[in-house]
């Protein structure tokens, strides 16, 4: 699995401001971009919006998909299944070290209803737990649907947090080159 497979399926924190009343319309990007946390750890350089191999800004459900790099086959499910669930767009953030190996990634994706990213946060569940980087799921104690997983893949060692607040799924994942601590990400 590659850091982009990976982090197509990540989450933000407890503390991120909600999207209340957004409906059947996608918020405006900064609307979106505010419900998301910078890091706590100033070390990270943030990437520029629509830099190439980057979820950063403002991303609708073909976007997601692509960025994913899945096969066109699988891609085109996805799409199909986000707007089935009342996916009307998402925004993304990605942050690297200069010097180091660490990554931080958070996302919102806005649905139509609570049901929707509901769905889309089960099917996200049973996906990580097919992977065969998987290692475990985690407890992130933030609300009733919400998980997080550890995962070993192309090197790096991830921790993955996702949880819904009303329509609105986030997403935050950490990883690094060397075993860093869950409770870190978590």
């Amino acid at each position: 699995m590659t850091v982009r497979t990976f982090c197509a399926f990540a989450v933000a924190t407890l503390t991120l401001t909600p999207m209340a009343g957004i409906a059947a319309t996608s918020p405006s990007p900064g609307t979106m971009r505010a419900a998301l946390a910078d890091p706590i750890d100033p070390s990270y350089v943030e990437a520029d919006v629509g830099a190439a191999g980057t979820l950063e800004g403002p991303f609708d459900a073909e976007a997601y998909a692509t960025y994913s790099g899945l096969d066109v086959q699988t891609g085109q499910a996805m799409v199909r299944s986000l707007q089935r669930n009342g996916f009307v767009g998402g925004y993304g953030r990605q942050w690297y070290q200069p010097r180091g190996s660490g990554y931080l990634g958070e996302l919102v994706m806005v649905f139509t209803s609570s049901s929707g990213a509901a769905s889309i946060a089960n099917a996200s569940k049973t996906r990580y737990q097919q992977d065969a980087g998987f290692q475990s799921l985690v407890e992130p104690h933030l609300n009733l649907g919400s998980f997080g997983v550890t995962e070993v893949s192309a090197g790096y060692h991830w921790t993955t947090v996702l949880f819904e607040k009303g329509n609105n799924l986030f997403a935050i994942v950490q990883g690094s080159i060397g075993d860093f601590m869950t409770s870190q990400a978590v």
